[in-house]
């Protein structure tokens, strides 16, 4: 499961880094977060395709874009804790550095180079391998 948005910013790649490692020093917390955005339009929809991420019936993949300012990165924090609660893991991909046909291929090229269990289950899923395969 996976949500794609904020590029791996230049520090995050040059120490090795997959996640933020001040996030528990952030200003707010997740539930906090959901509670002071503004639902928009657009909420009700992201919520239901999370939902369906967790629940394996949707895509692995969810996109969220918008302008500077639209609240992005608060939904991202919600969606993020929403789905590592439910054992999911949250990867973020740059969209913006590619583009056309070659955008899968970079999606999973990244994915597996961040996620040993996304390189597990690209293996058995995609690639018809064993289930013996250890996470």
């Amino acid at each position: 499961m996976s949500i794609a948005t904020p590029p791996v910013r230049a520090y995050e790649k040059l120490l090795g880094l997959k996640r933020n490692p001040f996030k528990a020093l952030s200003l707010i917390s997740p539930e906090e977060a959901s509670s002071l955005f503004v639902k928009q339009e657009g909420d009700g929809l992201l919520l239901a395709m999370v939902a369906e991420t967790i629940a394996g019936s949707g895509s692995a993949f969810i996109a969220l874009t918008g302008p500077k300012g639209s609240g992005r990165t608060h939904r991202l924090m919600v969606i993020e804790d929403t789905i590592e609660k439910a054992g999911g893991e949250v990867l973020y991909f740059d969209v913006a550095m590619a583009s056309g046909p070659d955008i899968l291929d970079r999606l999973v090229k990244t994915a597996m180079s961040l996620s040993a269990g996304i390189t597990v289950k690209i293996k058995r899923g995609l690639l018809g391998y064993s289930k013996t395969i250890p996470e």
